[in-house]
């Protein structure tokens, strides 16, 4: 009913689908639309995607450009990694980093869905947060799962984002997340998709998941 009583109605999406157009059709079907959009823009990024056996070479790279002095984005699908492959939880992932012993502790940041209040409500200054320690030390690492894919943009350049998969997130999750930071200063995309036990399955449709036989 607002749409309807407004002179003018302005909706804006990151990502415009024929569903969000065909609603304010059937909500104003007498009513012109202007859509305003980019086209054909130039993405500079690339991917290198490693498959399920080269998870190890994947996490080599993630050493490698730590050890370079790289600041790393990681996003990650796993909060406690109980269905992951590899059974490695987020705080795991934070350990390794810290383990390689090229990161102190407070130069890594990792957030998910039992962050407290506190640590999230301090992304509303995400560039301070994100930027340096309380010790003054540079923060050389961010790790996340879905539990951050909007409301968050940071300007600090950070070098190189690394993206994981898993399916049990819908994609357009993990999109989202890997925005976070406006830029970086590599083009190039590190990604890996993890194989679980949920695979080929689809959990968003129940009627269609059946739980997978693990042999004893």
């Amino acid at each position: 009913q607002v749409c309807k009583d407004a002179k003018m109605v302005i909706g804006m999406d990151a990502y415009l689908s024929k569903k969000s157009i065909q609603f304010f059709n059937d909500i104003l079907p007498n009513e012109p639309i202007a859509i305003v959009a980019k086209e054909n823009d130039k993405i500079p990024k690339q991917i290198r995607l490693y498959d399920n056996n080269s998870y190890e070479k994947f996490m080599n790279q993630l050493k490698l450009d730590l050890e370079e002095n790289k600041k790393i984005c990681f996003l990650y699908p796993y909060k406690t990694g109980g269905c992951s492959e590899f059974k490695q939880s987020i705080d795991d992932i934070k350990g390794l980093m810290e383990n390689w012993g090229v990161l102190k502790n407070e130069q890594v940041l990792n957030y998910h869905g039992d962050t407290g209040e506190k640590e999230k409500c301090q992304l509303s200054n995400v560039d301070n947060i994100w930027n340096k320690s309380k010790n003054g030390e540079d923060i050389m690492a961010v790790i996340y799962n879905g539990s951050i894919s909007v409301g968050v943009n940071c300007n600090v350049v950070f070098d190189k984002l690394y993206m994981t998969y898993a399916n049990h997130i819908y994609p357009r999750t993990t999109i989202q997340g890997s925005m976070r930071f406006r830029k970086f200063n590599d083009d190039l995309i590190e990604c890996y998709i993890y194989k679980n036990p949920l695979d080929n399955n689809n959990v968003f449709e129940p009627k269609k998941y059946k739980k997978p036989v693990l042999n004893h």
